[in-house]
């Protein structure tokens, strides 16, 4: 592949990426009110909290609403979704150069060159990359991963990003491409080091027993965390199924991944 087309490549992920729909939309919808120093007030203590989430549709929806949280989630999706169908399907069908373009464009979207790099999470704009670069493998990946998260596990942190770890090992097996496979390794490191903040946040909230309350708090402030939780609760009703779900689960996921070098 010529150097120079994977720079441009890149470099029009990454002005893409950078642009922030979240910020754009709050600046029509509510101009007084800011992503950065949004809080969240912990009942017990009475104590503010700053709500790391990054800038993106999820902390957009605590502010303006879950409507508009869809909203903007969408238009993010559709900001790799478009460059990644040109670059793919009509200029250069045969060459790589689009995965460049959806990894710069994950990392503007984190680290926004228009907004003193502080930026989203990136769940957008990796789900929206990847319906591209292999719609089957999203879909069925994300539903492993939510049963093998939710009922082998028990885990909603696990279910919310089980699917993604699954892409390495099936972009191993089923397409026979190192780039895809460095890609998917790419946008994993990406999407936990975007977490860093969360991560010190609970760290330190835990410490001083304010976590539960914070992780509430953050749930019911989100359709999409209040969705999550919802599943988590109803695998754990199932008792003892649970985990019959879970092990059929794995079962069926190790023949698929099996199967992939066969039938790709």
């Amino acid at each position: 592949m010529d150097i120079l087309i994977i720079f441009l490549s890149s470099l029009l992920g990454y002005l893409l990426g950078s642009i922030s729909f979240s910020r754009i939309f709050l600046k029509i919808k509510a101009p007084k009110k800011s992503m950065d120093d949004l809080q969240l007030k912990l009942d017990n203590s009475q104590e503010e909290v700053t709500v790391m989430m990054g800038s993106g549709a999820n902390k957009a929806s605590i502010i303006l609403g879950t409507k508009w949280g869809i909203i903007i989630g969408i238009l993010d999706m559709i900001k790799v979704i478009i460059p990644l169908i040109i670059f793919r399907y009509f200029i250069f069908p045969t060459d790589s150069y689009f995965l460049y373009v959806a990894a710069f464009g994950l990392i503007g979207h984190n680290w926004p060159i228009y907004y003193r790099f502080k930026g989203g999470r990136g769940h957008s704009v990796m789900l929206g990359s990847l319906i591209v670069i292999d719609w089957l493998a999203v879909i069925i990946n994300i539903i492993l991963g939510n049963l093998l998260g939710f009922a082998l596990l028990g885990s909603l942190v696990f279910a919310s990003y089980l699917w993604l770890w699954m892409m390495i090992p099936w972009f191993l097996l089923s397409i026979f491409d190192i780039n895809f496979v460095i890609y998917a390794i790419f946008i994993n490191i990406i999407a936990i080091l975007s977490q860093i903040p969360e991560i010190n946040l609970y760290i330190q909230l835990r410490k001083e027993g304010k976590d539960k309350e914070y992780k509430k708090k953050i749930t019911e402030m989100t359709a999409q965390f209040r969705g999550l939780q919802k599943m988590e609760n109803f695998f754990k009703s199932l008792g003892n199924w649970r985990i019959v779900i879970g092990i059929s689960t794995l079962i069926g996921t190790i023949i698929i991944y099996l199967f992939l070098p066969l039938i790709s």
